[in-house]
């Protein structure tokens, strides 16, 4: 099973029409370890047709909205920690994962599962949690303990 990779996968429409086929082949995509966990889903999805979408029939729409709401729940299983499935903060008709820094910043705040630092020189030593590293541009760099710290996600 393969973790999503930060950034758009849909961007510019709100669509089922559009939006359905684009999470179902991403979803075929992440799913690919041969458990085909979601190819029920990913099934019921390449059975939409033209009129499925047009259609006015409350059953139908219902449908097409619970096959949503199934896909985003599909694909954020395939989130990397602190990254989360679904429309970008600043344009609700750009899907893709995106990391979620304000909830890293409160687990660094409150939380023992994560410490923020400037450096790497600056991790406790014996730290085996996460370390967000924030360089002084602002990027932001999520690392986890594997034998040494090894990069889960960055952006800039």
């Amino acid at each position: 099973m393969m973790q999503a990779e930060i950034g758009s996968i849909s961007s510019g429409t709100m669509q089922p029409r559009d939006l359905i086929p684009v999470f179902a082949d991403e979803l075929r995509r992440l799913d690919d370890d041969g458990s085909y966990t979601y190819a029920t889903l990913v099934a019921e999805c390449d059975c939409l047709t033209g009129e499925d979408y047009e259609s006015n029939d409350d059953d139908t729409t219902d449908r097409i909205g619970f096959i949503l709401e199934e896909l985003f729940d599909a694909l954020d299983s395939f989130c990397p920690p602190y990254v989360g499935f679904g429309s970008h903060e600043g344009d609700g008709a750009d899907f893709g994962f995106w990391p979620s820094i304000d909830a890293l910043e409160g687990d660094a705040r409150y939380e023992d599962s994560v410490v923020k630092v400037n450096d790497h020189s600056e991790i406790p030593k014996g730290w085996t949690g996460y370390v967000m590293l924030v360089n002084d541009h602002g990027n932001v760099t999520l690392l986890e303990p594997v034998i040494e710290y090894r990069e889960v996600w960055a952006v800039v």
